[in-house]
């Protein structure tokens, strides 16, 4: 062979394996992606796809509820006070009866009460008070009792209005008669007697007796 066959022959040799090195570095660059460059589709290899979880939305705190309002009963109207006052003055009990001061005093009280519910328009004194204005005139409300001046006790405590009562016996029944008393004027201004033939029967009978004694006042 001349030599420049061999010269020729080497520079097509050299630029084989040069082509063969150029190829060979393009696949691996290719076949393995770095972070910055993704794999390439020529390649062959099919590239992973990155899958976005979507986010999903907190679900709206919700709003307190309000309480619903409950229904309140309308309250009746107050009177308004009168400025004037009213005693109940301690019932008298006949020996008839079998009562004694005690239980007499206790039914004057529950009378008392029903004038706070009935009468409160005006201002009802207690037993206290009235104790307390009659000693200062000599006498107390065991002694009031027993008399039958009603008129004249209830001017000396300063009251308006005054209500006494007696309780008595007559065959098988008490009888409790009311009566209510304009001080100033000096008159009956009504009556009520209830009549049973116990204690028992006697408060029950009460509530409708003072009702109409006191209501107009």
């Amino acid at each position: 062979m001349s030599a420049a066959l061999l010269r020729g022959f080497l520079a097509a040799l050299a630029g084989a394996v040069l082509m063969t090195g150029c190829v060979t570095n393009h696949l691996q660059l290719h076949s393995q992606p770095t972070q910055s460059f993704p794999t390439s589709w020529e390649s062959g290899v099919t590239p992973t796809a990155t899958v976005i979880q979507p986010r999903v939305a907190a679900a709206p705190t919700p709003a307190p509820v309000a309480p619903v309002p409950q229904a309140v009963a309308p309250r009746p109207p107050t009177r308004a006070k009168s400025g004037k006052m009213l005693a109940v003055l301690t019932f008298k009990a006949d020996k008839s009866t079998g009562l004694g001061f005690q239980q007499a005093a206790m039914i004057t009280d529950y009378v008392r009460q029903l004038a706070f519910k009935m009468a409160g328009h005006h201002e009802i004194m207690t037993s206290e008070n009235m104790e307390v204005l009659l000693k200062s005139h000599g006498t107390t409300l065991a002694k009031c009792a027993e008399a039958a001046c009603e008129v004249e006790f209830g001017q000396k405590i300063g009251a308006d209005f005054v209500v006494s009562g007696n309780l008595s016996k007559l065959g098988s029944y008490i009888f409790l008669n009311l009566k209510a008393h304009d001080t100033a004027k000096g008159v009956l201004l009504g009556a009520e007697t209830v009549k049973a033939k116990d204690v028992d029967g006697l408060i029950e009978g009460l509530d409708a007796a003072a009702a109409a004694l006191l209501g107009g006042l």
